[in-house]
Order: structure tokens, then sequence, then C-alpha cells
């Protein structure tokens, strides 16, 4: 339960504020609410009514609301104005334990989008975090009004620590200073950046204001003396003010090139949510609309470099060492690379033997490689079936109908979890590309192939195979079929739309008497797939005058759509 700010600290609250304070107690009250009742229930909309009229009255004075997330609260600027004791109710904790670091709502926002965002919240906190987290359902719900980070735009209290560990990880490094700082010497600073000395008082370029050797050399000193915990973050300030101001072309490469270095130096001290800061702002002033195509070129050159085989299999080599957060910053700065970085992730995702970090893995590669699935062409004739397994479960989770090509090349391979991982897939990406490859999978000589096909024909658009199954269903070896398997064509048919409820009904009601009982019991589930009024009293029917297990069917199918209603 939400604990009170002391009467002081309220007091001390803006109206703002105060205001802030009222929404997200309503957000938590929804997010509780979504363990109880059913998304039509009229308490869980009511509650949503009054979330939305809250928020967008907020929204309508200030244009937006952008909350800073930490592990015991939520800050509206430097105001906590949400703290929970209950870490299993927090709306606090339920962002930060997922990476969301900053989250930020526009004026525009629709009723459904604030639905889609709670109903994200409440996805990820009952998903197994295997198979989902927060960061991926916001990415694959695309809320337009709704943007977030997974990482700070701060410092933590603890960074000095960090920045403490990675000096000392740095004092091999060539030009760098074993004196408690992570940064190099004043003189290496400067001949990183391709400067010198003797360049300082060229009278020729005494009269440029905006970046002179000299105020590198000033710059650099000044770091050097900084003790202050945001010593990184001051870094990286200065140097991208020297990217927005620098004259020369050449003076900007060398400057980007060095927010890179001190990026690739933060994540061997394992400080993930440094290097992403860096990598953001690198992003934000590359997308700005400001800079010309040589220097836009020049800031992807540079993360390029961050996604070389070295690097990332230097990061691979103790990725399995980090906890469960930690491994979760990793994934933050992971889909920060460069699609460049793909291959190389591969590599390190095929000699990975930690079940968990396969699958950050796997995450990460989705995002980086969304809209480029032919990255991943190469690595499907890979002689490791695991591993090809994973690559066939990124392009799931891609999303991209692009990657369909890439599945047909899987759909014939021997191994059957192979063939089950493609039909997920396509279910996963759909998209009618994919059916004729349901089509075939759906005759494999494996059941679970052949269940996960029709799993994924469900998820698909997939009415124009209605007569594909219907031949299926009235060949006279399907009565061969087992129970279950029947059930599965039934359900897969019956969701394709009302219009099949004639065929059904005839298989029910004996008009094709070569059909034994299994199978007019699984036509059964799938007439309760329409689950209409008409169905309804259908099944009711059945219910009265079948028996056996024709009324076993309808009874369960009955008591099924009953339950899942509000």
């Amino acid at each position: 339960m939400e604990t009170n700010l002391s009467s002081a600290t309220t007091t001390a609250k803006t109206g703002k504020e105060i205001e802030v304070t009222a929404i997200l107690k309503q957000m938590a009250m929804v997010l509780k609410n979504m363990r109880t009742y059913q998304r039509n229930n009229p308490v869980l909309q009511k509650s949503f009514d009054l979330l939305f009229d809250r928020l967008t009255c907020f929204l309508s004075k200030t244009g937006s609301l952008t909350l800073l997330v930490r592990e015991n609260g939520l800050f509206y600027g430097s105001s906590m104005v949400y703290t929970s004791e209950d870490r299993m109710e927090s709306l606090a904790f339920a962002l930060y334990r997922d990476g969301i670091r900053l989250v930020s709502l526009r004026d525009s926002i629709s009723r459904g989008e604030i639905q889609e965002f709670m109903a994200a919240l409440h996805e990820a906190r009952e998903a197994d975090p295997y198979q989902a987290d927060l960061v991926t359902i916001l990415w694959e719900k695309d809320l337009a009004n709704i943007s977030y980070r997974a990482v700070d735009a701060y410092l933590e209290d603890d960074e000095k620590k960090s920045i403490d560990r990675m000096a000392e990880k740095s004092e091999g490094l060539p030009g760098v200073t074993p004196s408690g700082n992570m940064l190099p010497g004043s003189e290496f600073f400067i001949k990183e950046l391709g400067l010198s000395v003797q360049h300082t008082t060229t009278a020729s370029r005494r009269h440029l204001r905006k970046v002179r050797e000299a105020d590198v050399r000033r710059i650099s000193h000044e770091i050097l003396e900084e003790d202050d915990r945001n010593l990184l973050r001051r870094c990286t300030e200065i140097c991208l003010e020297i990217l927005n101001l620098a004259p020369r072309d050449d003076t900007f490469d060398r400057v980007a090139n060095f927010l890179v270095r001190i990026c690739d130096w933060s994540v061997s001290a394992g400080d993930f949510l440094t290097a992403c800061t860096i990598l953001s702002d690198l992003r934000t002033l590359r997308d700005g609309g400001a800079l010309a195509e040589p220097r836009k070129a020049s800031i992807d050159d540079s993360i390029d470099k961050l996604g070389e085989k070295r690097q990332i299999v230097r990061l691979g080599e103790y990725l399995g060492t980090l906890t469960e957060q930690r491994n979760e910053e990793t994934f933050a700065y992971l889909t920060m690379l460069s699609p460049a970085a793909v291959g190389p992730l591969c590599e390190v995702l095929a000699e990975c033997e930690v079940r968990k970090v396969r699958y950050l893995l796997c995450r990460a590669i989705s995002v980086i490689a969304k809209n480029e699935p032919v990255r991943l062409r190469h690595f499907m004739t890979d002689h490791r079936w695991y591993f090809v397994r994973n690559v066939v479960m990124i392009l799931g989770m891609m999303g991209n109908p692009g990657g369909i090509p890439l599945l047909r090349q899987a759909m014939n391979h021997d191994e059957d979890r192979i063939r089950r991982e493609v039909a997920r897939s396509i279910g996963k990406i759909r998209s009618h590309d994919g059916l004729e490859l349901l089509t075939t999978l759906i005759h494999d000589a494996n059941k679970m192939v052949r269940f996960a096909s029709l799993s994924a024909m469900r998820e698909i658009d997939a009415s124009d195979a209605r007569e594909f199954l219907e031949a299926i269903i009235m060949d006279k070896s399907f009565g061969k079929k087992s129970l279950d398997e029947k059930r599965e064509f039934m359900r897969t048919y019956g969701n394709m739309g009302k219009y099949g409820f004639g065929f059904l009904e005839a298989i029910i009601t004996g008009r094709y008497n070569y059909m034994d009982e299994d199978t007019q019991a699984a036509a059964v589930y799938g007439i309760a797939m329409m689950n209409d009024g008409e169905t309804m009293e259908f099944l009711k029917q059945v219910i009265e005058d079948g028996e056996g297990k024709i009324h076993r069917a309808a009874l369960e199918a009955i008591t099924t759509i009953t339950t899942i209603q509000p």
C-alpha cells in the first residue's frame, strides 16, 4: 500500500506536484484492479476513466508529464511524488525492475494508449521474466504519445564507486593515470582529440571563439580537478558542446570518436548506464536535424565501432556473471548499438551456455536488427541446431514480415524443434505472407510442429485457409488423428469466423455419418471459438440433446466462455 508522505513534505508541494501525486495513486489503483477484474469490468473501466480524466486535465495545462523512476519512488522534477512500501504493488518498482528510468506522457495521449500502457505494466508483472519484460512489451505496443528510456539520464548515488572501479580497470591503458579518476591525463585528452600544445597560439586561429585548442586544454584540466560524482556526465556534456560548436569536420570527428572511447571504457568497467547515456546523447544530436550529412555519418561510424567483434566478444566474456538488474542495463546498452553489431552478437549467442543471457541477447538482436532481418541470413545454415533455433526465435521477436523468406530456409530442417519454432515465429509476425509455410508445416511428421502451426494460424488472418482446413477435416484419414489434435484443427477452423458455423454444426449433428464421436466432440470446441449469442444457444441445445463426449465437450466449452466473459 502507498505510504503517506509527511505533512511537511505535502505542504511544500506545488499545485502541479499534488496533481501528479493524485494521477500516480490512481494509476497504481488501476494496476491493482487489473489483478482482480477482467478488462471490460465496470469497476476497472471506471478507474480507467478517472485516471484518464485526471491525466488529460493535467496535460492540457502542461503539455507533458515526465517522471524520473527510482527503485523506491517516482520523481516529478526534484520532488518525490509517489512511493510505496509494498514492492509487489509499487508502480515505481514495476517500472524500475524492468530497466525503465524515465517515462514521458504527452498531451495528445488517447484513452486507448493509457489503457495499453497500464496493460503493459500488468503483463510484465505477470509474465515469465525469461519470456518477456516491460521494455519489450512497450516496444511491441509502439505507443505514439508515451516515450520511455531504459536508462537513467543522471548518475545514481552510487556511481562514484562505479567510477572508482572503472579507474582501477583502466590503470593499464596507455595515458591513463592511476589517480582515482577514470579519465586519462590532460595531455592524453588533448592527444586523443588530435590537438597539440604548439597549435594553441597560432595567430591565424586566434579569431575562432567557438572552440580553440586552448579551450580544450583548459577544459581537460577542469575535468581532472572535478571531484563531483557527475564527473563523467560533465565530461560528456562538454564534449557534446564541442560537437555543437566545432567549426571543422576533423575536430568533430575526433571528439565523436573520443566520446565513443569513453563509452567503451564505461562498458569495460560494467557501467552500462553511463554508456547508454552517452549513446543516447549522440543519437539525439545526430537525429536533431541540425547536422550536415557528413557529421551524421561520422557519429554513425563512431557508434559502429562499439559493435566490432573484439568489443562484443569482450562483453560476452562476463555477461553470465552479472546480476539480473545489471543484465537489464546491459540489454538497454545493446539495443542502442547499430545493426553492424548483429553479426558479433550472434557469434556470442552461439557460444553462450547461460539460458538467461541467451534470451537477453535474442531480445537485443531483435531490436537492433528489426528493420534489417537479412543480417541474420548467414546464420540460418549454421551446423548448431540450438543456435539456429535462437535465430528463428529472433525473427519472430522482430515481428517483421521481411523475415518470412529466412524462415522458409529453416522450415525443412532435420531438427523438429527448429520447425516448431518456425511455426511459432510466423504466429508472432502475424503476416499473411507466412500462411503458405503453415499449410506445409501443418502436415509435418512431428505432432508438436503441427500443433504450433495450427496455433500460429489462429494468430494471423488465415481466412483464406478455410477451404484448405475443410478438405483436411473431410478426409477420412482425419478420423485417425487423436482427440486433442482434432480439437486443435476445429479450434483453428472456428477461429476463422462465423461463416464456418454451418460446416461445424453439420459435423456435430451427424450429417457426415462417417465421422466418429471424437470428431463431433472436437467440432464443439470449434463452435465455441465463435463465442456469440447464437453460439451460446447452440451449445446449450447440445448440452440438452447430446450425450457422451459431445455432451461433455459442450459443457466444458460453455463453462469456459462464461468464465472469460466479464
